[in-house]
């Protein structure tokens, strides 16, 4: 059954959410512990794409046909919340997807919808963002959420919608530490996976700097990097080694 987003606003006000990917790093983050604080209700976890292979998180988001069609008797089997694009099942709300259209599943669902429109093309837009100017973080699930060209920024988005005053990222590398270890499973170009865009390194350069001149009405929000491995994420947000930053959440 398709559920209304609005519910989820500010629902874990104040909480360390985690966001997941599947980089081949995530294979050096500490999950035990994750679940761990999970079970305690010391963490949120929000995972994307393929991540029902390896871990369970709270959330499950995705925006993409192809891994939802690859993955969709896990997703029928997951215990969470499904946070489920309704690009995925509309084409007259299409992005530029290949894969067909899918039907609406019968499982309980809540839907959002990505923005289908490009942002950040045009130097003045990049310089508005860059200070702040431009909305680049939508705050409220019942609208378009800004795709940012990734899934991983829909989830950032997410995540301060419900609330989150301190963030991590896991296996979001947007680098690839070779075609054989580019997930955590090994080779993604066989799961229809490609590598990340520049742009996407925009849009998180953007929203740092929409966060700061939105402080007042958001609130302080801490964003680290989690991953093991360098990435283009460590210049933007920050790097913190994983499992002190979790520790750090329940002390």
């Amino acid at each position: 059954m398709k559920l209304s987003p609005e519910p989820y606003m500010g629902l874990h006000a104040g909480a360390t959410v985690v966001l997941m990917g599947t980089a081949w790093s995530l294979n050096r983050i500490p999950l035990e512990l994750m679940k761990a604080l999970q079970a305690e209700k010391d963490l949120v976890t929000i995972g994307c794409n393929r991540i029902l292979r390896i871990y369970q998180p709270n959330y499950y988001c995705v925006a993409d046909r192809e891994p939802y069609s690859q993955e969709i008797e896990r997703i029928r089997d997951f215990r969470g919340v499904r946070l489920l694009a309704e690009t995925i099942f509309h084409r007259d709300l299409d992005t530029p997807h290949k894969a067909p259209v899918l039907p609406e599943p019968e499982i309980d669902w809540v839907a959002w919808r990505p923005t289908t429109h490009a942002m950040l093309g045009k130097p003045v837009e990049r310089k508005m963002a860059m200070q702040g100017s431009v909305r680049v973080v939508q705050t409220d699930p019942r609208k378009p959420i800004i795709s940012g060209a990734n899934i991983a920024y829909c989830m950032l988005q997410w995540a301060i919608i419900m609330g989150a005053r301190r963030i991590g990222f896991t296996g979001i590398d947007l680098t690839w530490e070779s075609p054989e270890k580019s997930h955590f499973w090994g080779d993604g170009r066989e799961e229809g996976c490609r590598p990340f865009a520049n742009k996407v390194v925009l849009f998180h350069a953007a929203c740092k700097k929409w966060l700061e001149a939105n402080e007042p009405t958001v609130g302080p929000i801490e964003v680290k990097n989690l991953s093991p491995v360098p990435g283009p994420l460590d210049d933007i947000w920050g790097k913190a080694d994983c499992q002190t930053w979790l520790t750090r959440s329940t002390s």
